[in-house]
Protein backbone atom coordinates (compact mmCIF):
# COMPACT_ATOMS: atom_id res chain seq x y z
CA UNK A 1 0.00 0.00 0.00
CA UNK A 2 1.29 3.12 -0.81
CA UNK A 3 2.24 6.19 1.39
CA UNK A 4 -1.06 8.31 0.13
CA UNK A 5 -3.39 5.29 -0.16
CA UNK A 6 -2.36 4.77 3.60
CA UNK A 7 -2.84 8.65 4.50
CA UNK A 8 -6.15 8.37 2.99
CA UNK A 9 -7.65 5.68 4.50
CA UNK A 10 -6.39 7.27 7.83
CA UNK A 11 -8.55 10.02 6.93
CA UNK A 12 -11.44 8.24 6.19
CA UNK A 13 -11.21 6.25 9.64
CA UNK A 14 -10.70 9.79 11.24
CA UNK A 15 -14.17 10.84 9.60
CA UNK A 16 -15.83 7.80 11.10
CA UNK A 17 -14.40 8.89 14.56
CA UNK A 18 -15.62 12.32 14.46
CA UNK A 19 -18.79 10.90 12.97
CA UNK A 20 -19.25 8.28 15.92
CA UNK A 21 -18.42 11.25 18.39
CA UNK A 22 -21.22 13.90 17.03
CA UNK A 23 -23.87 10.92 16.86
CA UNK A 24 -24.66 10.59 19.99
CA UNK A 25 -25.04 14.16 20.83
CA UNK A 26 -27.54 15.00 17.66
CA UNK A 27 -29.66 11.72 18.36
CA UNK A 28 -30.43 12.55 21.77
CA UNK A 29 -31.59 16.21 20.28
CA UNK A 30 -33.59 14.79 18.36
CA UNK A 31 -34.62 11.35 19.82
CA UNK A 32 -33.61 9.15 17.28
CA UNK A 33 -31.65 5.82 18.89
CA UNK A 34 -27.54 6.08 18.66
CA UNK A 35 -26.99 2.96 15.85
CA UNK A 36 -29.95 5.44 13.43
CA UNK A 37 -27.86 8.08 13.94
CA UNK A 38 -24.94 6.45 12.80
CA UNK A 39 -26.31 5.05 9.70
CA UNK A 40 -28.33 8.23 8.66
CA UNK A 41 -25.20 10.15 9.24
CA UNK A 42 -23.27 7.61 7.12
CA UNK A 43 -25.90 7.71 4.56
CA UNK A 44 -25.41 11.79 4.17
CA UNK A 45 -21.74 11.88 4.46
CA UNK A 46 -22.11 9.25 1.41
CA UNK A 47 -24.37 11.36 -0.50
CA UNK A 48 -22.19 14.51 -0.38
CA UNK A 49 -19.25 11.88 -1.58
CA UNK A 50 -21.49 10.60 -4.44
CA UNK A 51 -22.62 14.61 -5.36
CA UNK A 52 -18.82 15.72 -5.58
CA UNK A 53 -17.75 12.29 -7.82
CA UNK A 54 -20.79 13.01 -9.97
CA UNK A 55 -20.10 16.47 -10.33
CA UNK A 56 -16.22 16.98 -10.01
CA UNK A 57 -15.14 13.57 -10.59
CA UNK A 58 -13.48 13.26 -6.86
CA UNK A 59 -13.82 10.02 -5.13
CA UNK A 60 -14.06 10.72 -1.86
CA UNK A 61 -14.49 7.25 -0.73
CA UNK A 62 -13.17 4.53 -2.96
CA UNK A 63 -14.98 1.28 -2.33
CA UNK A 64 -11.92 -0.32 -1.62
CA UNK A 65 -11.56 1.46 1.33
CA UNK A 66 -14.38 0.24 2.94
CA UNK A 67 -15.51 -2.58 1.50
CA UNK A 68 -13.56 -6.52 1.68
CA UNK A 69 -11.28 -7.39 4.80
CA UNK A 70 -8.37 -6.69 3.58
CA UNK A 71 -9.04 -3.29 3.69
CA UNK A 72 -8.22 -1.62 7.51
CA UNK A 73 -11.75 0.15 7.35
CA UNK A 74 -13.18 -2.95 6.14
CA UNK A 75 -11.61 -5.42 8.52
CA UNK A 76 -12.90 -2.88 11.63
CA UNK A 77 -16.49 -2.75 10.21
CA UNK A 78 -16.34 -6.82 10.10
CA UNK A 79 -14.93 -6.66 13.81
CA UNK A 80 -17.57 -4.19 14.42
CA UNK A 81 -20.02 -6.22 13.01
CA UNK A 82 -19.41 -9.81 14.81
CA UNK A 83 -19.18 -8.18 18.28
CA UNK A 84 -22.26 -6.53 17.87
CA UNK A 85 -23.79 -9.98 17.74
CA UNK A 86 -21.12 -11.35 20.67
CA UNK A 87 -23.25 -8.57 22.83
CA UNK A 88 -26.42 -9.25 21.70
CA UNK A 89 -25.98 -12.42 22.82
CA UNK A 90 -23.98 -11.05 26.25
CA UNK A 91 -27.41 -9.19 26.75
CA UNK A 92 -29.12 -12.56 27.46
CA UNK A 93 -30.63 -12.67 30.94
CA UNK A 94 -30.88 -16.24 32.08
CA UNK A 95 -32.10 -15.28 35.45
CA UNK A 96 -34.68 -13.38 34.02
CA UNK A 97 -35.70 -16.01 31.89
CA UNK A 98 -35.86 -18.67 34.57
CA UNK A 99 -38.02 -15.87 36.58
CA UNK A 100 -40.28 -15.84 34.48
CA UNK A 101 -41.32 -19.32 33.43
CA UNK A 102 -42.27 -20.86 30.36
CA UNK A 103 -45.40 -19.46 29.45
CA UNK A 104 -43.97 -15.59 27.93
CA UNK A 105 -40.85 -17.43 26.03
CA UNK A 106 -44.00 -19.87 24.30
CA UNK A 107 -46.08 -17.08 23.80
CA UNK A 108 -42.79 -15.31 21.89
CA UNK A 109 -42.20 -18.73 20.01
CA UNK A 110 -45.53 -18.67 18.97
CA UNK A 111 -45.46 -14.97 17.64
CA UNK A 112 -42.33 -15.63 15.76
CA UNK A 113 -43.45 -18.64 14.20
CA UNK A 114 -46.75 -16.85 13.23
CA UNK A 115 -44.71 -14.17 12.39
CA UNK A 116 -42.35 -16.16 9.91
CA UNK A 117 -45.34 -18.07 8.23
CA UNK A 118 -46.97 -14.46 7.23
CA UNK A 119 -43.76 -13.64 5.87
CA UNK A 120 -42.91 -16.84 4.05
CA UNK A 121 -46.07 -16.48 2.05
CA UNK A 122 -45.67 -13.08 1.57
CA UNK A 123 -42.54 -14.18 -0.05
CA UNK A 124 -43.82 -16.53 -2.59
CA UNK A 125 -46.57 -14.25 -3.44
CA UNK A 126 -43.82 -11.70 -4.53
CA UNK A 127 -41.88 -14.48 -6.08
CA UNK A 128 -44.14 -14.35 -8.77
CA UNK A 129 -43.39 -10.78 -10.02
CA UNK A 130 -39.46 -10.59 -8.75
CA UNK A 131 -36.76 -12.91 -7.12
CA UNK A 132 -36.65 -12.56 -4.09
CA UNK A 133 -34.58 -15.03 -1.62
CA UNK A 134 -35.96 -16.54 1.46
CA UNK A 135 -33.84 -14.43 3.81
CA UNK A 136 -36.05 -11.51 3.54
CA UNK A 137 -38.46 -13.68 5.45
CA UNK A 138 -36.40 -13.61 8.17
CA UNK A 139 -35.46 -10.16 7.82
CA UNK A 140 -38.69 -9.56 8.01
CA UNK A 141 -39.83 -11.53 11.03
CA UNK A 142 -37.09 -10.40 13.34
CA UNK A 143 -37.49 -7.53 16.06
CA UNK A 144 -35.44 -5.24 17.79
CA UNK A 145 -34.21 -5.70 21.67
CA UNK A 146 -32.10 -2.70 21.01
CA UNK A 147 -35.30 -0.51 20.35
CA UNK A 148 -37.72 -2.18 22.07
CA UNK A 149 -35.24 -1.99 25.55
CA UNK A 150 -34.47 1.42 25.19
CA UNK A 151 -38.19 2.72 24.76
CA UNK A 152 -39.78 0.33 27.82
CA UNK A 153 -37.57 1.99 30.10
CA UNK A 154 -38.47 5.56 29.16
CA UNK A 155 -41.97 4.69 29.91
CA UNK A 156 -41.15 3.47 33.17
CA UNK A 157 -42.21 -0.07 32.43
CA UNK A 158 -39.51 -2.19 32.67
CA UNK A 159 -40.08 -3.47 35.94
CA UNK A 160 -43.55 -4.45 35.29
CA UNK A 161 -45.29 -7.69 34.36
CA UNK A 162 -45.82 -6.18 31.19
CA UNK A 163 -42.47 -4.50 30.25
CA UNK A 164 -41.00 -7.99 31.11
CA UNK A 165 -43.16 -9.81 29.01
CA UNK A 166 -42.28 -7.44 25.95
CA UNK A 167 -38.79 -7.78 26.37
CA UNK A 168 -38.75 -12.13 26.49
CA UNK A 169 -41.01 -11.77 23.49
CA UNK A 170 -38.52 -9.60 21.82
CA UNK A 171 -35.68 -11.83 22.89
CA UNK A 172 -37.26 -14.83 21.90
CA UNK A 173 -37.84 -13.85 17.98
CA UNK A 174 -33.90 -12.28 17.96
CA UNK A 175 -32.81 -15.90 19.57
CA UNK A 176 -34.79 -17.20 17.05
CA UNK A 177 -33.72 -15.29 13.70
CA UNK A 178 -30.25 -16.18 15.10
CA UNK A 179 -30.53 -19.62 14.83
CA UNK A 180 -32.11 -19.99 11.75
CA UNK A 181 -30.17 -17.27 9.62
CA UNK A 182 -27.77 -19.60 8.75
CA UNK A 183 -29.94 -22.16 7.88
CA UNK A 184 -31.82 -19.42 5.12
CA UNK A 185 -28.70 -18.52 3.95
CA UNK A 186 -27.55 -21.92 3.05
CA UNK A 187 -31.04 -22.52 2.01
CA UNK A 188 -30.70 -19.53 -0.60
CA UNK A 189 -27.48 -20.56 -1.92
CA UNK A 190 -28.45 -24.02 -2.46
CA UNK A 191 -31.01 -22.46 -4.70
CA UNK A 192 -28.99 -19.87 -6.33
CA UNK A 193 -26.31 -22.96 -7.02
CA UNK A 194 -24.34 -21.01 -5.16
CA UNK A 195 -22.80 -24.32 -3.08
CA UNK A 196 -21.03 -26.94 -4.55
CA UNK A 197 -21.67 -30.64 -5.23
CA UNK A 198 -18.88 -31.69 -3.04
CA UNK A 199 -19.24 -33.90 -0.38
CA UNK A 200 -16.96 -32.20 2.10
CA UNK A 201 -18.43 -28.64 1.63
CA UNK A 202 -21.96 -29.83 1.96
CA UNK A 203 -21.06 -32.19 5.18
CA UNK A 204 -19.58 -29.40 6.58
CA UNK A 205 -22.91 -27.62 6.60
CA UNK A 206 -24.32 -30.62 8.38
CA UNK A 207 -22.00 -30.39 11.18
CA UNK A 208 -23.81 -26.65 12.32
CA UNK A 209 -24.92 -29.01 15.81
CA UNK A 210 -21.33 -29.04 16.43
CA UNK A 211 -21.50 -25.02 17.39
CA UNK A 212 -24.66 -25.73 19.70
CA UNK A 213 -23.05 -28.89 21.50
CA UNK A 214 -19.73 -26.89 22.17
CA UNK A 215 -21.64 -23.96 23.67
CA UNK A 216 -23.26 -26.21 26.17
CA UNK A 217 -20.17 -28.40 26.56
CA UNK A 218 -18.09 -24.70 27.46
CA UNK A 219 -20.61 -23.64 29.18
CA UNK A 220 -21.07 -26.71 31.67
CA UNK A 221 -16.88 -26.56 32.07
CA UNK A 222 -17.39 -22.67 32.73
CA UNK A 223 -19.90 -23.37 35.36
CA UNK A 224 -18.01 -26.30 37.14
CA UNK A 225 -14.57 -24.12 36.95
CA UNK A 226 -16.48 -21.16 38.79
CA UNK A 227 -17.89 -23.67 41.21
CA UNK A 228 -13.98 -25.61 42.32
CA UNK A 229 -12.18 -22.21 41.81
CA UNK A 230 -14.24 -19.30 42.87
CA UNK A 231 -11.39 -16.96 43.57
CA UNK A 232 -9.34 -17.91 40.16
CA UNK A 233 -12.64 -16.73 38.40
CA UNK A 234 -13.69 -13.64 40.42
CA UNK A 235 -10.56 -11.93 38.93
CA UNK A 236 -12.36 -11.78 35.77
CA UNK A 237 -14.84 -8.97 37.33
CA UNK A 238 -11.62 -7.52 39.29
CA UNK A 239 -12.14 -3.30 38.10
CA UNK A 240 -8.49 -2.76 38.48
CA UNK A 241 -7.13 -5.53 37.13
CA UNK A 242 -4.30 -4.20 34.87
CA UNK A 243 -4.34 -7.31 32.45
CA UNK A 244 -7.65 -7.61 31.64
CA UNK A 245 -8.19 -11.28 32.24
CA UNK A 246 -11.85 -10.99 31.40
CA UNK A 247 -11.75 -8.75 28.82
CA UNK A 248 -9.48 -11.22 26.97
CA UNK A 249 -10.73 -14.65 27.51
CA UNK A 250 -14.31 -12.89 26.21
CA UNK A 251 -12.34 -12.10 23.10
CA UNK A 252 -10.74 -15.43 22.54
CA UNK A 253 -14.14 -17.36 23.44
CA UNK A 254 -15.46 -15.41 20.70
CA UNK A 255 -13.21 -15.71 18.02
CA UNK A 256 -12.94 -19.71 19.25
CA UNK A 257 -17.06 -19.78 18.10
CA UNK A 258 -16.24 -17.39 15.12
CA UNK A 259 -13.94 -19.78 13.70
CA UNK A 260 -15.66 -22.69 14.21
CA UNK A 261 -18.68 -21.31 12.85
CA UNK A 262 -17.03 -20.14 9.81
CA UNK A 263 -15.29 -23.89 9.24
CA UNK A 264 -18.73 -25.68 9.22
CA UNK A 265 -19.95 -23.57 6.96
CA UNK A 266 -22.01 -21.00 9.22
CA UNK A 267 -21.90 -17.70 9.22
CA UNK A 268 -19.92 -15.91 11.63
CA UNK A 269 -22.94 -13.86 13.27
CA UNK A 270 -24.19 -17.14 14.83
CA UNK A 271 -20.67 -18.02 16.61
CA UNK A 272 -20.47 -14.93 17.75
CA UNK A 273 -24.12 -14.54 19.80
CA UNK A 274 -23.49 -18.40 20.91
CA UNK A 275 -20.11 -16.60 22.58
CA UNK A 276 -21.69 -13.88 23.84
CA UNK A 277 -24.75 -16.17 25.19
CA UNK A 278 -22.51 -18.39 26.91
CA UNK A 279 -20.46 -15.67 28.82
CA UNK A 280 -23.88 -14.87 30.41
CA UNK A 281 -24.72 -17.88 31.06
CA UNK A 282 -21.27 -18.52 32.66
CA UNK A 283 -21.00 -15.03 34.71
CA UNK A 284 -24.66 -14.06 35.43
CA UNK A 285 -23.19 -11.32 37.77
CA UNK A 286 -21.16 -9.76 34.75
CA UNK A 287 -21.38 -6.27 35.40
CA UNK A 288 -18.06 -4.99 35.22
CA UNK A 289 -16.73 -7.64 33.01
CA UNK A 290 -20.21 -6.25 30.34
CA UNK A 291 -19.29 -2.90 30.96
CA UNK A 292 -15.73 -2.93 29.76
CA UNK A 293 -17.12 -4.57 26.60
CA UNK A 294 -19.45 -2.87 25.71
CA UNK A 295 -17.42 0.27 26.01
CA UNK A 296 -15.02 -1.82 23.40
CA UNK A 297 -17.71 -2.51 21.35
CA UNK A 298 -20.68 0.56 21.68
CA UNK A 299 -17.18 3.13 22.00
CA UNK A 300 -15.22 1.85 18.93
CA UNK A 301 -16.00 -0.76 17.08
CA UNK A 302 -19.71 -0.82 16.51
CA UNK A 303 -20.16 2.66 15.35
CA UNK A 304 -17.61 1.73 12.73
CA UNK A 305 -19.76 -0.98 11.60
CA UNK A 306 -23.19 1.25 11.04
CA UNK A 307 -21.43 4.54 9.81
CA UNK A 308 -19.71 2.50 7.13
CA UNK A 309 -23.28 0.27 6.38
CA UNK A 310 -24.63 4.43 6.04
CA UNK A 311 -21.67 5.67 4.16
CA UNK A 312 -21.53 2.29 1.58
CA UNK A 313 -25.36 2.48 1.16
CA UNK A 314 -26.51 2.10 -2.86
CA UNK A 315 -27.92 6.05 -3.77
CA UNK A 316 -29.12 4.65 -7.09
CA UNK A 317 -31.70 2.29 -5.27
CA UNK A 318 -33.80 5.67 -5.68
CA UNK A 319 -33.25 5.23 -9.63
CA UNK A 320 -34.75 1.90 -9.57
CA UNK A 321 -38.61 1.30 -10.12
CA UNK A 322 -38.03 -2.12 -8.34
CA UNK A 323 -37.34 -0.86 -4.80
CA UNK A 324 -39.72 2.04 -4.99
CA UNK A 325 -42.16 -0.02 -5.23
CA UNK A 326 -40.56 -2.82 -3.45
CA UNK A 327 -39.56 -0.82 0.02
CA UNK A 328 -42.99 0.39 0.66
CA UNK A 329 -44.51 -3.04 0.27
CA UNK A 330 -41.79 -4.31 2.71
CA UNK A 331 -42.61 -1.58 5.15
CA UNK A 332 -46.27 -2.40 5.13
CA UNK A 333 -45.41 -5.94 5.53
CA UNK A 334 -43.07 -5.41 8.11
CA UNK A 335 -45.89 -3.64 10.33
CA UNK A 336 -49.05 -6.34 9.11
CA UNK A 337 -46.31 -9.39 10.14
CA UNK A 338 -46.17 -8.34 13.53
CA UNK A 339 -49.58 -6.48 14.27
CA UNK A 340 -51.92 -9.96 12.99
CA UNK A 341 -49.78 -12.48 15.66
CA UNK A 342 -49.76 -9.68 18.55
CA UNK A 343 -53.61 -10.69 18.45
CA UNK A 344 -52.63 -13.38 20.33
CA UNK A 345 -50.81 -11.75 22.98
CA UNK A 346 -52.33 -12.62 26.59
CA UNK A 347 -53.70 -10.27 29.53
CA UNK A 348 -54.23 -7.53 26.93
CA UNK A 349 -57.42 -5.85 25.02
CA UNK A 350 -57.74 -5.23 21.13
CA UNK A 351 -56.16 -2.06 21.12
CA UNK A 352 -53.16 -2.86 23.76
CA UNK A 353 -52.18 -5.74 21.56
CA UNK A 354 -51.94 -3.52 18.46
CA UNK A 355 -49.91 -1.03 21.04
CA UNK A 356 -47.65 -3.89 21.44
CA UNK A 357 -47.24 -5.32 18.07
CA UNK A 358 -46.03 -1.50 16.75
CA UNK A 359 -43.07 -1.53 19.01
CA UNK A 360 -42.08 -4.88 18.32
CA UNK A 361 -42.35 -4.12 14.48
CA UNK A 362 -39.01 -2.00 15.20
CA UNK A 363 -36.22 -3.99 12.84
CA UNK A 364 -32.14 -2.47 13.09
CA UNK A 365 -29.05 -4.46 13.98
CA UNK A 366 -30.83 -8.08 12.88
CA UNK A 367 -32.26 -6.58 9.73
CA UNK A 368 -28.98 -5.11 8.76
CA UNK A 369 -26.89 -7.50 9.75
CA UNK A 370 -28.98 -10.12 7.50
CA UNK A 371 -28.23 -7.74 4.53
CA UNK A 372 -24.91 -7.81 4.94
CA UNK A 373 -24.56 -11.37 5.20
CA UNK A 374 -26.70 -11.75 2.31
CA UNK A 375 -24.65 -9.42 0.16
CA UNK A 376 -21.22 -11.23 0.97
CA UNK A 377 -22.89 -14.69 0.14
CA UNK A 378 -24.29 -13.19 -3.16
CA UNK A 379 -27.74 -14.34 -2.28
CA UNK A 380 -28.71 -10.35 -2.04
CA UNK A 381 -27.89 -7.67 -4.83
CA UNK A 382 -26.92 -3.84 -4.23
CA UNK A 383 -30.65 -3.23 -4.70
CA UNK A 384 -32.11 -5.52 -2.16
CA UNK A 385 -29.65 -4.60 0.59
CA UNK A 386 -30.43 -0.86 0.36
CA UNK A 387 -34.34 -1.34 0.96
CA UNK A 388 -33.65 -3.79 4.13
CA UNK A 389 -31.36 -0.94 5.32
CA UNK A 390 -34.38 1.67 4.28
CA UNK A 391 -36.57 -0.93 6.04
CA UNK A 392 -34.54 -0.85 9.06
CA UNK A 393 -34.41 3.16 8.88
CA UNK A 394 -37.90 3.63 9.00
CA UNK A 395 -38.86 0.64 10.85
CA UNK A 396 -36.95 1.60 14.20
CA UNK A 397 -38.29 5.33 13.93
CA UNK A 398 -41.76 4.69 13.50
CA UNK A 399 -42.12 1.83 15.88
CA UNK A 400 -41.12 3.72 19.03
CA UNK A 401 -43.19 6.87 18.06
CA UNK A 402 -46.40 4.75 17.36
CA UNK A 403 -46.03 2.66 21.01
CA UNK A 404 -45.43 5.60 22.82
CA UNK A 405 -48.37 7.41 21.23
CA UNK A 406 -50.62 4.66 21.11
CA UNK A 407 -48.93 3.54 24.83
CA UNK A 408 -49.66 7.25 26.38
CA UNK A 409 -53.32 6.80 25.51
CA UNK A 410 -54.44 3.27 27.00
CA UNK A 411 -51.83 4.08 29.98
CA UNK A 412 -54.31 3.22 32.68
CA UNK A 413 -54.82 0.08 30.63
CA UNK A 414 -51.47 -1.57 30.64
CA UNK A 415 -50.98 -0.13 34.24
CA UNK A 416 -53.70 -2.65 35.62
CA UNK A 417 -52.35 -5.61 32.82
Amino acid sequence: MSESAELYEFVALLVIAALAFVVPFLSTRIKLPVVVGEIVMGILVGLIAHLVLHFYGVDLFPDEYFEGETSPIGFLALMGFVFLMFLTGLEVNFDKLEEVGIRPILTGISLFIITLSITVGFILLLNVFWEIPLIFALVLSTTSVGIVVPTVRELGLLKTKIGQDILIYSLVIDIATMVLLPVFVVADRLHLGHLSADPLELLAVLLIPLIFLMFFVIARLGNLLIWNYPDTMAQFFKSDDSSEVGVRVSLMVMLIFVALSTFVGAEAILGAFLAGAMMSMIFRQNAILEKKLFGIGYGFLIPIFFITVGITFDFSVFMKLTALILVPLLIFVAFANKLIPAMILPGMDKDQKLTVGFLISSRLSLAIAAAHIGRQSEILDSTLESSIIILAVVTCILSPILFRHYFNRLRHGFNSC
